[in-house]
C-alpha cells in the first residue's frame, strides 16, 4: 500500500492552469479542476443548477393576431378539419420553435370560434392530456376534438363550414426563441431588484412558478446576435428609469434604446 501523503488545501493563487505541462506550473495550481473554481484564495464548490421555467407568453381572450389584425378562421369544409393555433395567430413563421403550455384546472386552454355570434364553438382544455370539450352556443364542431401542443394544431370534425369566423385565444405558449439577455432592473425600494430577461422579440419577469410577459404589447426587432445592455438611471427619493436596447438598426440605421420605463 503507498504511503499516505497529506496535501494541504490552503490559499491559492492560481487556480486551474491547462495551457502549460504538469511540471512547470506553480506549486499551487490545479491540473484538474471539476465541479471547483478559486476564488479570493479559496478552492469553492460550483454551485448546481435546476430548471427554473420556460420564457412563456399567456393570451387572455386575444382577438388579434401577433400584427394587430383581427383573428379569423375558415374550415376548409366538413368533416375532419384541423386548426393550427400559431398560425391562425400570425406566429408560425417568426417562431417556428414554439409550443403550447398544456391547460391545467387553474389555467384552461380555451381556443373559441365566432365568439358570441351564431356558430359559437369554444374548445377547451382544462386537463393538458390534449383532449377538449366542446360547448358554445351553436358548436359547428362534433365529437372529442384534440390538440398537439408541441404543434398547437387542433384535429376536429366540423359539421358545417360558414366560411371565416373570428377567433378568440385563451392559453400560454413557449415563443422558443434564442435567449439574448438577463439583466437587473432597480426598483423605488432601497436594495430592490426584479430581473428581465429578454429574448429576439419579448421581455419576460419570473414570478411565483412560472415567467410571464413584462409589459405585454411590447416587441423588439433583431436577430440572435443582438444581445441586450442595459441601464438604470434615478435618485434617491425620485422614480427610477430603466433603459435597455439591443443595438438593432431601427431608426435612421442606428442603435438605439428600444424602450424606457420609468415606475410611476
Amino acid at each position: 500500500m503507498p504511503r499516505y501523503n497529506p496535501t494541504a488545501i490552503a490559499y491559492k493563487e492560481s487556480g486551474l492552469v491547462a495551457d502549460r505541462q504538469k511540471y512547470v506550473i506553480p506549486e499551487d495550481a490545479y491540473t484538474e479542476l471539476e465541479n471547483a473554481y478559486v476564488w479570493r484564495g479559496v478552492t469553492k464548490r460550483r454551485l448546481g443548477n435546476t430548471l427554473l421555467g420556460r420564457l412563456r407568453r399567456a393570451l387572455v381572450a386575444e382577438t388579434d393576431d401577433v400584427t394587430g389584425s383581427a383573428m379569423s378562421y375558415t374550415p376548409p369544409g366538413t368533416g375532419s378539419q384541423t386548426i393550427a393555433i400559431f398560425t391562425v395567430y400570425g406566429v408560425n413563421s417568426l417562431e417556428p420553435d414554439a409550443s403550447l403550455q398544456p391547460g391545467s384546472a387553474s389555467s384552461n386552454l380555451v381556443v373559441t370560434l365566432d365568439p358570441g355570434g351564431g356558430n359559437e364553438t369554444i374548445l377547451t382544455d382544462a386537463t393538458g392530456d390534449g383532449t377538449m370539450v366542446v360547448t358554445g352556443g351553436g358548436p359547428i364542431i362534433s365529437g372529442t376534438p384534440s390538440i398537439n401542443y408541441a404543434t398547437g394544431v387542433i384535429s376536429a370534425t366540423f359539421t358545417s363550414a360558414p366560411g371565416a369566423l373570428t377567433v378568440s385565444l385563451s392559453l400560454g405558449y413557449y415563443p422558443g426563441l434564442p435567449v439574448m439577455g438577463v439583466r437587473g432592473k432597480e426598483l423605488d425600494g432601497l436594495n430592490q431588484e426584479n430581473t428581465l430577461f429578454f429574448d429576439t422579440r419579448y421581455c419576460y419577469q419570473f414570478s411565483a412558478t412560472q415567467f410571464s410577459e413584462y409589459l405585454p404589447g411590447t416587441n423588439w426587432l433583431g436577430g440572435n446576435s443582438n444581445f441586450f445592455w442595459s441601464t438604470n438611471y434615478g435618485e434617491i427619493k425620485r422614480k427610477q428609469a430603466f433603459w435597455a436596447t439591443n443595438f438593432f438598426p431601427n431608426i435612421g440605421g442606428h442603435g438605439r434604446p428600444h424602450t424606457l420605463h420609468r415606475r410611476h
